[in-house]
C-alpha cells in the first residue's frame, strides 16, 4: 500500500470516479470485497483486525475499524478511476461477473451494488 497522496498519478480520474460512483456504492462494493475477495479484501481485513490493540474498549475497536473500511473505500475510488469512460460501469460489472459472479449470492450482491449508481450510470442490459 502506498499513501494516496504519493501515488495519484491521474487526479483527473480518481476526481471523476469521485463524481460517478457514489459512497453508497463504494461504500457496498468494499464490504462485498471484504467478503468474496480472499486476499486484498479478507486479507485486508484481518490484518487490520489482528492489528487491534486489545486493551481498546469496545467503541475503540469499532472505531478503528470503521476507519479501516473508509480506508478501504478511498483505495477503492482510486481504482473506480479506471472505470470513469462512458462504458465504465459496464466493464466494470462485467469484470467483476467473470471474477466473482460465480456463486448466486456473489452475483446478487455485485447486481445490488450496481442498482445503487444513478440511473444512468445503471448497466441495465446486465441488471435482470
Amino acid at each position: 500500500w502506498r499513501k494516496l497522496e504519493t501515488s495519484l498519478v491521474d487526479r483527473d480520474n480518481f476526481e471523476k470516479s469521485l463524481s460517478m460512483y457514489n459512497r453508497k456504492f463504494t461504500s457496498y462494493l468494499s464490504r462485498f470485497f471484504i467478503h468474496f475477495e480472499e486476499t486484498r479484501g479478507l486479507g485486508y481485513w484481518r490484518y487490520k483486525q489482528s492489528s487491534l490493540n486489545p486493551k481498546l474498549r469496545p467503541e475503540e475497536k469499532d472505531e478503528y475499524m470503521r476507519k479501516a473500511l473508509g480506508e478501504y473505500a478511498l483505495s477503492l475510488q482510486y481504482g473506480l478511476g479506471s472505470y470513469t469512460d462512458p462504458q465504465g460501469s459496464t466493464r466494470l460489472l462485467q469484470r467483476l461477473l467473470t471474477l466473482y459472479g460465480g456463486t448466486p449470492v456473489a452475483r446478487k450482491q455485485l447486481l445490488l451494488a450496481f442498482s445503487m449508481l444513478p440511473g444512468e450510470m445503471q448497466p441495465k442490459a446486465l441488471i435482470k
